[in-house]
């Protein structure tokens, strides 16, 4: 028993300094127009995978799948289902929901966190309540999960010129799963 508290311990103990060793802050000095054209253009699958969305091409979201009565859910890729974007159908609202913030490691360049899983076997509720997005997302908030605007997620930016919005080519289509999913709803229009 004290072997595995001891290897815990060293294991943590090796996690936290190579935490706080590579440490580094990286300044962006690229202009906006500069910034925008080195980007990439965002790609999108038949499924409605994104890649290189984002001013800095970093962000991604999984395929579209049909979470019923008109509600579609892409995972953002690389957050291991703690950020999904949601989308009504019917409605033509989107959102994303980011999972309940625990505390991760404290560095010498500050705390880190983690979010728990909106979606899965983990995840504290079904994205399938709710008669709307909106109640979907005040039954979320009482398990401590928060509400991101997608727009500000993926389509804009600080930079020195203050709050700027993503060049065209860093733009796609949020209902996209719409589209694929429920082809007659309001959402698949334009």
């Amino acid at each position: 028993m004290r072997l595995c508290t001891l290897t815990a311990a060293i294991v943590t103990l090796y996690a936290m300094t190579n935490a706080a060793s590579a440490c580094t802050f990286v300044w962006e000095y690229s202009t906006t127009s500069e910034l925008r054209a080195e980007g990439k253009r965002v790609a999108v699958d038949r499924q409605c995978r994104t890649i290189n969305a984002g001013i800095y091409d970093e962000l991604s979201l999984g395929p579209a799948t049909d979470l019923g009565d008109g509600r579609v859910q892409q995972v953002l890729e690389d957050t291991e289902k703690s950020h999904v974007l949601l989308a009504d159908c019917n409605t033509r609202e989107v959102t994303i929901l980011r999972g309940a913030e625990a505390e991760f490691i404290e560095t010498s360049c500050g705390r880190f966190y983690s979010y728990g899983p909106v979606t899965g076997d983990d995840a504290p509720m079904s994205l399938s309540v709710g008669a709307d997005l909106h109640e979907l997302v005040d039954l979320a908030a009482s398990k401590g999960i928060t509400e991101v605007d997608p727009n500000d997620y993926f389509f804009r930016f600080s930079a020195r010129e203050g709050r700027v919005a993503v060049d065209r080519k860093d733009r796609f289509d949020l209902l996209c799963g719409c589209k694929r999913l429920y082809p007659d709803s309001p959402g698949a229009q334009k």
